[in-house]
């Protein structure tokens, strides 16, 4: 089977990415409307470290993984079965983390099933990585996204037939978010053990070279992730749970713009995994983030518009307060574009530190912020301290990637008529998969 161009890759990653949102928006209005923006809150409240705690453990080894089976620096085999060995020690590890956090806060609202429930992510969380980090590696693109969308599907139909129908509140929602995530974890690990049958072995060389990449990747996706879930986790202090829900609301909503980068950072990784020269990808890169930046502007613009109209509709009148926060998100998410496509290279290439010293500011900015804003503003002063920080953060990725790359900045916002050559590409490509079907049949 010839290899899909990049750009093929990329829309097919980016509508399964859309399919899966749409999927997810659905789930999360049905949740919404069934236990309103308190119990929203308190589910957004309950998850958010545990799910921070897993994808910065999971993630710390999906990255990893991915580039070692690209680079093909060892057999695929050792690399799968020592990623194994890893994934039992960092969800033991993460249990500990995110249990220890959430007793000691003493929240009321949490429960010892609540607490139970949330632990759980973790491990469900960290095999779904895995896999993923395994399929990205050998540039399975397909796969990737079909388990995407699955989590998506499975989670929407857990909260019908849990949250609706059992009617228990926050509890049945945390079912429903679990339920989901291990049977798309247990598909997952069918999947690869068709392939590959891993054992959990430990190989000294495979995994000394893994856990030392991995301490790297950890601490750059720590960085990030903070950044994007600090507000979060300051506004349990700082606020209060109806805050959360509203500003859960208002930021999930905006992240659909986030389904464009994402699309390209992941297939730019996987590429960025399999290339010798990391130099010589520059020039793409740049055009990738011309276009990519374009095109969250414009799905902005239609987020904008559409969120007075889309937010009581989808969520409920309770949920009316989301729209300005969404509408003020906007312009911090386009500038977390520009982040998503330059790391999402530099981290396929193995050069993940640098993202580290790139987000730390933004990370410290945002703190600030978030301290004065929070008490006063709520939920808005939380979203705008992100656009602030987000921002910052863009710029500095610019400057630094143009320093390492040699490319002038002007490269960043000078646009071509070639930038949009994708587009005949892939009509062509369509166009000829048509012709051969109606051929075929």
């Amino acid at each position: 089977m010839p290899k899909k161009s990049f750009a093929a890759d990329a829309t097919w990653v980016l509508l399964t990415s859309v399919f899966a949102a749409i999927i997810s928006i659905a789930g999360g209005a049905l949740l919404a409307r069934f236990i309103g923006p308190d119990g929203k809150g308190v589910v957004t409240a309950i998850l958010v470290v545990p799910t921070l705690v897993s994808n910065l453990l999971a993630l710390g080894l999906r990255e990893p993984i991915a580039h070692l089976i690209g680079k093909k620096v060892f057999n695929i085999k050792e690399i799968i079965d020592s990623a194994y060995w890893f994934l039992i020690l960092s969800s033991a590890a993460g249990i500990i983390i995110s249990g220890i956090y959430l007793v000691s806060i003493g929240n009321p609202e949490f429960t010892p099933l609540m607490i139970l429930l949330a632990l759980m992510v973790v491990p469900a969380n960290a095999t779904i990585f895995l896999c993923g980090g395994i399929f990205l590696g050998q540039g399975r693109i397909g796969l990737l996204n079909r388990v995407v969308w699955i989590s998506e599907f499975l989670r929407l139909l857990a909260i019908v037939g849990l949250v609706w129908a059992l009617n228990l509140g926050v509890t049945s929602a945390l079912v429903a978010w679990l339920l989901g995530l291990c049977i798309t974890a247990s598909y997952g690990v069918a999947l690869v053990r068709a392939d590959f049958k891993p054992k959990r072995r430990y190989i000294p060389p495979v995994a000394k070279k893994m856990l030392g990449m991995s301490g790297i990747y950890t601490l750059s996706i720590l960085a990030t992730r903070l950044h994007h879930s600090i507000d979060i986790i300051m506004m349990e202090r700082l606020s209060n749970v109806t805050q959360i829900g509203l500003y859960a609301v208002g930021l999930g909503t905006v992240e659909l713009i986030l389904h464009i980068p994402s699309a390209v950072g992941t297939v730019l990784f996987s590429r960025s995994a399999n290339a010798a020269d990391w130099v010589s990808m520059a020039a793409q890169v740049a055009k990738l983030l011309r276009v990519t930046f374009l095109a969250a502007w414009l799905a902005g613009a239609a987020l904008y518009l559409a969120a007075p109209v889309m937010i009581p509709l989808v969520y409920g009148s309770a949920f009316m307060p989301s729209i300005a926060i969404t509408q003020l998100l906007i312009p911090g998410i386009v500038g977390w574009s520009i982040s998503s496509v330059i790391n999402g290279s530099m981290k396929g290439h193995g050069r993940a530190g640098i993202g580290i010293l790139v987000t730390l500011p933004g990370v410290v900015i945002n703190v600030i912020l978030n301290y004065f804003l929070l008490p006063k503003y709520g939920a808005k002063g939380a979203a705008l301290a992100s656009v602030i920080s987000y921002n910052l953060v863009a710029v500095i990725w610019i400057v630094v990637y143009a320093r390492l790359t040699s490319l002038p900045i002007r490269e960043f916002v000078r646009y071509r008529k070639s930038d949009f050559s994708f587009i005949r590409q892939l009509s062509r490509r369509t166009g000829s998969e048509d012709c051969s079907n109606r051929s075929s049949g």
